[in-house]
């Protein structure tokens, strides 16, 4: 990295950049982890994001969610209709290639976190109730919302200082963002048709050992232990480069992937 890219290190990455990336790919991203107060800005930035992917779905987990309703099971006046067992598909399977925005995600109840960090490993959700048992589908990308105070500073420093979601479940988002809800009003210079083609195109990209390397170094330099980081970093490079229409990953990309996945760590 070059000295001048090398200050620029710890400047917060734009909201709005940061929503287009993950629209690129969500679901490889794993999602977000948004600290900002509850706020007409905090809805205008979720907006732009579902603007960006318009074809991605919302399915949003009320607070005080139960594991059935989440994970799904019988149906039980279907089944006694029927005669037979009727199963009920949960909330993670219908969000299934869309957004699942957690209002309150230090609130939902401790007994699911596992089960729901299996899915979000797995891409499918495993339902055994009764003696019945179904897998559906679930590849879906995380918008933990949290509404703890923000960083009050121009931008903040992009991470999101005390966690108030479980460390599993942040680990597993590439993004984390606290910034004063002034600053998601910021929008990104890139339409839904952008976003496609280059969602289309990120997987592709070549990726020079050089900014291998520099991901690896960054992680170790910033004391960054977690081991998806890197991975998660390297898609966020990749993503960037696509909708910069480049074909392969560059230093800028690579900064962005630093400042905006390695450094709020």
């Amino acid at each position: 990295m070059s000295p001048a890219a090398d200050r620029d290190l710890r400047r917060p990455a734009e909201p709005g950049r940061v929503a287009a990336v993950l629209a690129v790919d969500p679901v490889g991203l794993g999602g977000l982890w948004l600290r900002s107060p509850l706020g007409p800005e905090r809805d205008s930035f979720l907006e732009t994001l579902q603007e960006f992917a318009p074809e991605r779905r919302s399915r949003k987990v009320p607070m005080g969610t139960g594991p059935d309703r989440l994970f799904g099971g019988l149906d039980l006046a279907g089944t006694l209709a029927g005669g037979r067992p009727s199963f009920r598909p949960g909330l993670l399977a219908d969000a299934h290639g869309g957004w699942l925005p957690l209002p309150d995600a230090s609130g939902l109840e401790a007994e699911i976190w596992g089960p729901l960090l299996a899915v979000l490993d797995g891409g499918e959700v495993v339902c055994e109730r009764g003696g019945f048992s179904r897998v559906d589908p679930a590849a879906f990308s995380v918008l933990a919302l949290d509404e703890g105070r923000a960083p009050q500073g121009d931008a903040g420093e992009g991470g999101a200082g005390g966690r108030s979601v479980p460390e599993g479940l942040a680990d597993r988002l590439a993004f984390w963002l606290a910034v004063p809800p002034r600053y998601l009003t910021t929008t990104a210079g890139w339409s839904a048709r952008a976003v496609r083609d280059a969602a289309a195109r990120a997987a592709e990209l070549d990726v020079p050992e050089v900014s291998l390397s520099a991901l690896v170094g960054a992680a170790m330099a910033l004391g960054v232990r977690s081991l998806r980081a890197p991975v998660l970093a390297l898609r966020a490079a990749r993503a960037h480069a696509a909708l910069h229409q480049r074909d392969a990953v560059e230093e800028e990309d690579v900064l962005f992937a630093v400042r905006a996945v390695l450094v709020p760590r």
